[in-house]
């Protein structure tokens, strides 16, 4: 990665980054019986705030991955999750994401540039809203499969399009945070 990508995504935002209150868990519904001798399952149902929420994307952040405009709605697949796997730290400075377990049981640990942490486990019957600059990771507690709704749009071979940085980095953006507290708090 470029080191102007990296200075980028460690610098504090000019607005306020979301904390560990902002992220939601998410019920589902279901089965039901459908008319047709089917099942219907509600993967996830929420209120128009966190919709509005997930699709607000703030100007400062749009102007710095131009010419590319990542704004829009994209949903993957992800299977084959073995335990004790552990996916990495990683946050995003555009992206936001709703993560829902089809199969398996994850734990999930989120930390905010606040300092805030928590942890969760997603089971089939539960997913989670996450909002960007939450650092996430993920441990497969059995085989698992996930399915994720983002707001960006992606190019693999595009890494402009990835919005995916390092915990080293989040760390240098937390530091930011926390030594100001640091400094008030004295």
């Amino acid at each position: 990665m470029r080191r102007i990508e990296q200075e980028f995504a460690s610098a504090k935002p000019s607005y306020r980054a979301p904390s560990i209150d902002d992220i939601a868990s998410i019920g589902t519904r279901g089965p039901w019986k459908t008319k047709s001798g089917g099942e219907l399952n509600v993967l996830f149902a929420m209120p128009m705030h966190t919709v509005n929420d997930f699709l607000r994307y703030e100007t400062d952040e749009l102007k710095n991955y131009l010419p590319r405009d990542l704004r829009g709605l994209r949903q993957y697949h992800v299977k084959n999750l073995n335990i004790g796997k552990v996916g990495i730290g990683e946050f995003h400075r555009l992206r936001k994401e709703m993560i829902f377990v089809l199969e398996g049981l994850i734990d999930f640990e989120f930390e905010d540039v606040y300092g805030g942490l928590e942890r969760m486990r997603l089971d089939p019957g539960r997913g989670v809203y996450i909002p960007n600059f939450i650092l996430h990771s993920y441990d497969i507690k059995n085989c698992s499969q996930l399915v994720v709704l983002a707001n960006t749009l992606f190019d693999p071979d595009d890494p402009v399009t990835h919005d995916t940085y390092s915990s080293e980095t989040f760390r240098k953006l937390q530091h930011q945070y926390l030594k100001r507290n640091s400094l008030t708090t004295s």
